[in-house]
């Protein structure tokens, strides 16, 4: 038995690191994130997703006249709380571990697919903040199956699609 054990680990040693340097700099991004919630909170989430999708929203709706208060997203009487879990930032975790962890990429690659990666997980996530906000002021009643289930599965599948995309284009072959 310890010999099927040795011959499994070297055969799949490639694998074996991805996945333990994955989950390593993944961990490392959680501990990251954790510490940084005070800048998010106060910047990230008011100006770099609030202001922004009040922006999409009244260009795409005129009449909507969305404003921003803080983490709160406002039109009218009706307000939308774009909170810290909101932000898309596990899935950009995600991505940016896979990437990383990723052995095949040269240190450029690995530095232009988290900079694009997180460009594209950021404006999936704009779009998810858009369809949100309208989804729960004009259709209260789908609102956590649109924000538990298909917006954070799709920001995780978009994120995925870009890490295969990504390593199908610039890994390096032995």
């Amino acid at each position: 038995m310890y010999g099927k054990a040795r011959f499994f680990i070297k055969a799949n040693r490639k694998l074996i690191q991805f996945i333990v340097l994955f989950i390593l700099f993944f961990f490392l991004g959680q501990m990251a994130y954790d510490v940084g919630q005070p800048v998010i909170k106060r910047y990230i989430i008011p100006v770099g997703i609030n202001q922004v999708s009040s922006k999409i929203i009244n260009i795409i709706t005129p009449q909507e006249k969305t404003s921003v208060e803080g983490e709160m997203l406002r039109s009218g009487n009706f307000s939308l709380r774009v909170a810290i879990g909101c932000d898309g930032f596990e899935a950009l975790l995600i991505l940016v571990a896979g990437i990383i962890a990723f052995s095949y990429l040269g240190w450029r690659n690995k530095f232009l697919g988290v900079l694009i990666g997180s460009i594209v997980i950021h404006l999936v996530n704009l779009s998810r903040i858009v369809a949100l906000y309208y989804t729960s002021k004009y259709r209260p009643s789908m609102f956590d199956l649109m924000h538990v289930y298909i917006g954070q599965t799709f920001i995780i599948l978009i994120g995925c699609l870009f890490f295969l995309f990504w390593i199908a284009k610039f890994a390096k072959t032995e």
